[in-house]
């Protein structure tokens, strides 16, 4: 029999596969900068001093970060060591005995991911909300910083069948189909510059360029197989699952990455009470999970968003 058809592109690899190179990547950045530095716009009105805002919008992130979640055997949280562990293997192959889809296996130990292919795990686009303070200097130039938070799933598939290549199901199919999941939360720290260019009376035009600084915690990664969830994070210290082993408490999984953002939107005052802007967000960043994208780290990541700015703000009045 034919392995399932693969699962179909979802937005998050069509928005990515706009930026198709590195070189592409500095070319954008760069612009941005060039416009930042050099662009020349006569003396407006406008806002001057301290504001905070809110925003929120959706991101989509790169999928690439999400295969830390695929469960291959050198990541933290692998499909095997669950599978094939006497605590878990075992009742996953008595289950699916008994539902009637295997008939071939001899014991747990004789189920394995098929041709090793691991799942190619895709991101759901999300929400991403964030908050801030800015301060605008004379000829729209300022600062910013954002602190921002999304919680991320991860989605694949991967299917199981028997190491000795012979008909495991009772239907003649070869592949049982089983679902894998990742969760993670992700906190973005985001310090950097802006210059508004004036478009008309109250409308205009906002780039920005910065720093990135962020954390991820990674908070669930679960396959499901007949029906049944199991949880792959290791809370086993490492070690191979055994009848009666012991579990440790879960230490927090995540990691700690750098990177830069660059933005652009159209915005709106409304007089000296505040403005309105809707834009684009682009980060090239890493999520720098420990041992799995060290060598590759740096990828991108769009949002798109709707910010409000509230204006005659300060910590001391």
């Amino acid at each position: 029999m034919k392995k399932p058809p693969p699962r179909p592109r979802g937005l998050n690899k069509i928005l990515p596969s706009l930026f198709l190179c590195n070189d592409t990547i500095r070319l954008f950045v760069c612009g941005i900068l060039f416009c930042l530095l050099s662009f020349n716009t006569q003396a407006q009105e406008s806002y001057e001093g301290l504001s905070v805002f809110v925003d929120g919008g959706a991101l989509f992130s790169s999928d690439k970060h999400a295969n830390f979640y695929n469960g291959q055997p050198e990541n933290e949280n692998n499909i095997l060591r669950v599978l094939h562990s006497q605590a878990y293997g075992l009742e996953i192959w008595q289950d699916l005995r008994n539902q009637g889809y295997l008939y071939e296996i001899d014991n747990y130990t004789g189920m394995t991911v098929s041709d090793d292919e691991y799942p190619v795990m895709d991101f759901r686009p999300t929400y991403q909300i964030g908050l801030g303070i800015r301060y605008a200097y004379p000829h729209s130039w300022g600062w910013m910083f954002r602190v921002g938070y999304a919680r991320l799933t991860a989605i694949g598939a991967f299917n199981i069948d028997n190491a000795l290549a012979t008909s495991i199901l009772t239907n003649q199919n070869r592949y049982i189909t089983c679902g894998i999941i990742g969760e993670e939360s992700r906190i973005n720290l985001d310090l950097g510059l802006f210059k508004q260019f004036k478009l008309g009376k109250s409308l205009y035009l906002e780039l920005a360029c910065g720093f990135n600084l962020n954390n991820t915690k990674v908070l669930a990664n679960d396959i499901e197989v007949g029906g049944k969830t199991y949880n792959i994070l290791d809370i086993w210290g490492n070690s191979e699952l055994y009848a009666g082993v012991g579990t440790y408490d879960y230490i927090n999984q995540g990691a700690i990455g750098i990177g830069g953002y660059a933005s652009c939107s159209i915005g709106y005052t409304f007089g000296a009470i505040g403005s309105i802007n809707l834009g684009y967000h682009c980060y090239y960043n890493q999520t720098h999970y420990k041992g799995y994208n060290d060598t590759d780290p740096y990828l991108m990541q769009h949002s798109v968003f709707l910010r409000a700015d509230i204006y005659n703000f300060s910590f001391w009045d």
